[in-house]
């Protein structure tokens, strides 16, 4: 495997996209390709909504629990914001996540259908700025719709992919969140953003966990700059 130097943030872009991918490549050889979700506009972008703040079982239970109950968009958007947060209750943050997820239905139908086609017609910055102001859409939850739903070259970065990125000095130890997804995104290669997404969160969750990681088993030892002893404090 190739020598980078750290912090990787600092290197030219050129080697930070090659350094992106070799990372891509090492996780691809350790953990296989993921599960890659099948999601379509409102479905993505309300689901992604609900796993804010817990777990992807309660965001699940959150999200087929709302299903279940109003199996059309059209029909969220006329319920009761009481009866939406108690659909939505396994979710967590039910007071503040219902009238969020059901003024973002009325918006999106508002604009078009459900499956948000209409984002299509859109440049990078128009679908980005639209998705920002719709409420409780972060740049994190912006980012899954595009590249999730839309195949757009955006790279979103959770809790998990921030910290493993911190340890590997991809990103500064104090990063601007919104500046570095579109840097990231910038630099990733847009086939490569749902894979290397995914799989970093793998490596986050099994062993870049926030204590005790596991270093000695991490399959990116050799890209890291904390292993390495040249971790940015």
């Amino acid at each position: 495997m190739r020598e980078f130097r750290f912090p990787v943030h600092a290197l030219p872009e050129e080697e930070q996209r090659e350094y992106l991918v070799a990372l891509g490549d090492a996780l691809l050889e350790a953990f296989g390709p993921p599960d890659i979700p099948r999601r379509r506009g409102l479905d993505e972008l309300v689901l992604t909504v609900l796993s804010q703040n817990t777990n992807d079982r309660n965001r699940d239970r959150g999200f087929r629990a709302l299903k279940e109950r109003w199996p059309e968009w059209e029909q969220v958007a006329e319920a009761p914001v009481e009866e939406i947060e108690e659909a939505v209750r396994p979710a967590g943050l039910a007071p503040q996540k219902a009238p969020r997820i059901r003024e973002i239905v009325r918006r999106v139908l508002a604009k078009g259908s459900p499956d948000m086609e209409f984002i299509r017609e859109m440049d990078d910055a128009e679908a980005e700025r639209f998705l920002l102001a719709l409420p409780g859409v972060g740049v994190k939850t912006a980012y899954c719709t595009l590249v999730f739903s839309f195949d757009r070259g955006a790279f979103p970065m959770d809790t998990h992919i921030i910290r493993v990125f911190k340890r590997l000095s991809v990103i500064p130890p104090k990063p601007n969140v919104l500046a570095e997804h579109r840097r990231m995104s910038s630099l990733v290669p847009p086939e490569r953003c749902k894979d290397i997404h995914l799989n970093v969160i793998r490596l986050g969750r099994r062993l870049c966990r926030p204590r005790r990681p596991e270093c000695a088993e991490c399959p990116a030892g050799p890209l890291c700059a904390r292993r390495a002893g040249e971790e940015e404090r």
